[in-house]
Formats: structure tokens, C-alpha cells, sequence
């Protein structure tokens, strides 16, 4: 899995010199090639949006949009399209908008995940459907994902591009349903039997060709060229599926206040993630291993260790 991750930080050098060259005069007391600072800067902007689509929306649906609105630490879709535009060397903020539908596509998606994951719990408070029903969470998913469609729609960007991008985002929903029905059928299936170009495959396509979408319409708003944003979507591709096997290694290591998840939730529905394989590997292999001598052991594999592989 970590072959995956060598170019990363390369990436991450290059998105900052794509700081410095849009934004020549930063603000004074603001350090714009500072990754952290640019983090939180799309957050409070995407906030402001956010929080205008639910003021604006009918008053019989507002407290369950509210709701599904905050599902999220982070608008980490929209950040993901937001770095494709400065790879590209172009200026993000004027596509804010677009780039924003993103992160809304993605609530109707996390909307949805709770239902199928059986969750009770996601932002340290009950999960959507846990508090508001299933007739009315699967109602604010579909409406989500409408919004999204639309927001791309009444765009000012030309009509190329805008429906460039509306093909992006179709085909990254259509993907990530893909790996979700891989994620549920691994349930009826041993450990065993998983490979980990299966798992691979499963990651990538639940988040993996997501993030390779938000990439890839980054560059499409950049105006770049179709193999630059082949390019960009390859860039994408290994940060989402790095950050998809993260996010499935701390469901058994950290707590809910740090990561707005219910802690152990995939062990306790069964489902086969990465650290699920990766300790019914270490299972065999303990047991091949127990007539080698100690000094050609494996050494034991912290979960920390594990971790660490991914930057995201």
C-alpha cells in the first residue's frame, strides 16, 4: 500500500510554488504558502456558502439540511479541486462556487454511508438518519446531490467547461456507488479471501476516483489541457486512495472528538478495511512463523506505524 505515496511530497512542494505564483501580493500578516492557513481559509469560505444554501432553502427543510450540512470536519473535496486550479497555476477563488458543489455531491454521499455502515454516530452527535429517519435522510441525500448538479449549473463558467464538469461529477458518483457495493459484498466473504489489489481497487473507487474527479476539474476550470488534467487526475487518484486507507486504520486507533467517527464501527459490522486485512495477514503469518528462529521473526507492527505511511 505505501507504494502508493513516494510522490506525495513533491506534490505538496509544487501546490505551494502554485501559491506563490497566483497570489504575488498575500495580504499583510497572511502567509499564503502556508498549507494550513490556505486550509483554513476554504473551510471558512465554503461555511459562508454553505450556511447561505441552508438560510436560503425552504423552511420545512432547514434544520435537516442544517443537519446533513455539518456532517464534516472539513470541506476536503473542495480543497481537492482548490489545489488541481493551483497546479494549474490558476486563481481558485474565482471558481469558488463550483468548487464548493463538490463538497455538497459528497455530504449526500456521507448521508447515505452512514445508512449502509449502520452507523449511530458521526460528528459527535447521532448520525442524520438516527435523528431525523431514514425516509427523510435518503430525501436530503437525493436533494443534496441535486443541489450540487445545480450549483455547476447556474454557473457563470461557459458551457464547455460546465458540462465537462457535470460529466466529472457524474462519473465520480457512479464510481464511488461502484465501491460501495465491493465494500458490502467484501462483508460476506472472509478476510481471507480479499486480496489487497482487491481491497485496493474498493478504496479507489470509494474515494480513491473521487479525489482523482476533484483534481480533475481543478484543471478543467484552469483551462489546462486534456493530458495535464489526465495528469492531475493520477495526482488525485494516490491521494485519495492514501487518504481512503487512513481514514479506514484510525476507525481502530484514535477517538471520536479527533475524528468525528464512531470509534471500531467497521470491526463491529464486519466490514474488511484495510487494518481488518492487514491483521489477518500478520494472523497467518504468526502462525508460519512460530518454527523460525526469534531473530527472523517479523517485528510487531504498530498501529502508529501504520498511520504514518499516509500524509493526508
Amino acid at each position: 500500500m505505501c507504494q502508493l505515496l513516494p510522490e506525495l511530497r513533491d506534490i505538496l512542494n509544487e501546490f505551494s510554488d502554485g501559491i506563490k505564483r497566483f497570489d504575488k501580493e498575500p495580504p499583510e500578516n497572511r502567509e499564503r504558502d502556508d498549507l494550513y492557513t490556505i486550509i483554513r481559509e476554504v473551510d471558512e469560505k465554503a461555511d459562508r456558502i454553505k450556511d447561505n444554501r441552508v438560510s436560503n432553502s425552504p423552511d420545512f427543510l432547514k434544520e435537516a439540511l442544517r443537519d446533513a450540512c455539518y456532517l464534516k470536519k472539513n470541506n476536503d473535496r473542495t480543497f481537492s479541486a482548490y489545489t488541481g486550479m493551483v497546479l494549474g497555476g490558476a486563481d481558485p477563488d474565482k471558481f469558488f462556487y463550483i468548487l464548493f458543489a463538490l463538497d455538497v455531491l459528497d455530504l449526500s454521499v456521507l448521508v447515505i454511508d452512514d445508512i449502509l455502515d449502520g452507523a449511530e454516530k458521526r460528528a459527535n452527535k447521532a448520525a442524520h438518519h438516527k435523528k431525523w429517519g431514514m425516509e427523510t435522510s435518503l430525501s436530503i441525500a437525493m436533494y443534496l446531490k441535486s443541489v450540487s448538479s445545480k450549483m455547476v449549473i447556474e454557473s457563470f463558467v461557459d458551457e464547455k467547461r460546465r458540462l465537462k464538469i457535470l460529466k466529472e461529477m457524474d462519473e465520480l458518483h457512479l464510481k464511488i456507488y461502484e465501491g460501495q457495493f465491493l465494500d458490502a459484498d467484501f462483508r460476506n466473504k472472509d478476510a481471507g479471501e480479499i486480496s489487497e489489489d482487491a481491497y485496493l481497487d474498493m478504496v479507489s473507487l470509494t474515494t480513491g476516483y473521487q479525489i482523482a474527479g476533484c483534481f480533475r476539474i481543478g484543471g478543467i476550470l484552469a483551462g489546462l489541457d486534456e493530458d495535464t488534467i489526465t495528469i492531475l487526475g493520477e495526482i488525485g487518484l494516490r491521494f485519495g486512495t492514501a487518504g481512503q486507507i487512513r481514514d479506514d486504520m484510525i476507525d481502530y486507533i484514535w477517538d471520536e472528538d479527533s475524528t468525528w467517527k464512531t470509534p471500531l464501527l467497521d470491526f463491529k459490522t464486519d466490514k474488511k478495511n484495510g487494518y481488518h486485512l492487514l491483521l489477518h495477514g500478520r494472523t497467518r503469518l504468526k502462525k508460519r512463523e512460530m518454527n523460525l528462529p526469534r531473530s527472523r521473526r517479523w517485528p510487531t507492527l504498530k498501529p502508529e506505524i501504520i498511520c504514518r505511511c499516509s500524509p493526508l
